[in-house]
């Protein structure tokens, strides 16, 4: 078995998406990851615990997007390609 992205994300757009649902979850938890590793590379440390300095956050929006939709579809919070 291989470690391979579930989704190919890039450009997306959503529609109809309910404030409460989980698609809704989705983007907006995609969005404060990619604003968070952007503004704070070190915060991959509060996330990711063997992460060592120098930090270098991924902010690729496609290995984010993996992470949150991991995320949402097992309900534990996966950083697993944070780094």
């Amino acid at each position: 078995m291989q470690d391979r992205p579930m989704v190919n994300a890039g450009v997306f757009y959503a529609q109809n998406v309910k404030a409460d649902d989980g698609a809704a979850w989705v983007m907006t938890e995609l969005s404060r990851r990619i604003h968070l590793f952007i503004t704070e590379p070190e915060a991959v440390k509060r996330y990711v615990p063997w992460a060592q300095p120098p930090f270098y956050a991924n902010v690729d929006e496609q290995t984010l997007m993996n992470d949150c939709v991991r995320s949402s579809i097992t309900n534990v919070t996966s950083y697993a390609q944070a780094t």
